[in-house]
């Protein structure tokens, strides 16, 4: 539930709250698929993946299409590649949320697919014992494959605000990639991009001391 006397923090998830291996990643997918995507995806692929990350394409066409790369490949090791992607989430984390949630409200948005969503929830419960962590930490959860855009697209930011029924200017974005920190200021969100080298529990102080100043001038 959103509280509208509360300014409103919103986290993206992918190198802020959890860790991305991109070397790992590439390296499992050069072992299965003998491609290199370490200079940057395929038009096609990136194709495939956008549509993916939106909810137009389900899983099992997604897979379909990587395995033309080595159609001997087996799919479950495909999947293992794709996966690969995902490193540590701390359970610190989520305790800092926790603890924001006292004077924010707290949401998360996220580029995001249907796999990388179901093995964040499988690792949440096997390592954690969290299986609500949705409603236990966050106050609403935008996923791009469930809302069928992603960012940096405009609409994405306008209907989260919609959404929330709060004033773009009192909402928080942090993200690790400038183009969709650029987009949700356009939008007339507040923003920052966080450097995913360090560990958002050591900036969050900061982020937040230098937002509440433009929040009161």
């Amino acid at each position: 539930m959103i509280d509208k006397n509360k300014k409103t923090i919103v986290f993206d998830f992918g190198n802020i709250l959890i860790n991305l291996d991109y070397e790992k990643c590439f390296s499992a997918f050069r072992a299965v698929l003998g491609v290199d995507f370490s200079e940057g995806l395929p038009e096609k692929t990136k194709a495939h993946l956008f549509k993916y990350d939106r909810g137009k394409l389900n899983t099992e066409g997604f897979l379909w299409h990587l395995q033309q790369y080595n159609p001997q490949a087996e799919i479950r090791t495909i999947i293992a590649a794709w996966n690969a992607l995902l490193g540590e989430l701390p359970l610190s984390r989520f305790e800092m949320i926790a603890s924001l949630r006292k004077d924010y409200n707290v949401c998360m948005l996220s580029n995001i697919n249907e796999m990388h969503i179901e093995k964040i929830h499988r690792d949440l419960v096997k390592n954690y014992g969290i299986d609500d962590f949705h409603s236990l930490y966050f106050d609403k959860v935008y996923y791009s494959c469930r809302m069928g855009m992603r960012k940096p697209d405009r609409e994405i930011y306008d209907f989260v605000s919609k959404d929330l029924d709060q004033p773009p200017a009192d909402l928080f974005f942090i993200d690790d990639m400038e183009e969709n920190i650029t987009a949700c200021r356009a939008a007339g969100w507040n923003g920052i991009r966080h450097n995913p080298n360090e560990d958002i529990i050591n900036n969050i102080d900061s982020y937040l001391s230098k937002q509440e100043e433009k929040w009161a001038s």
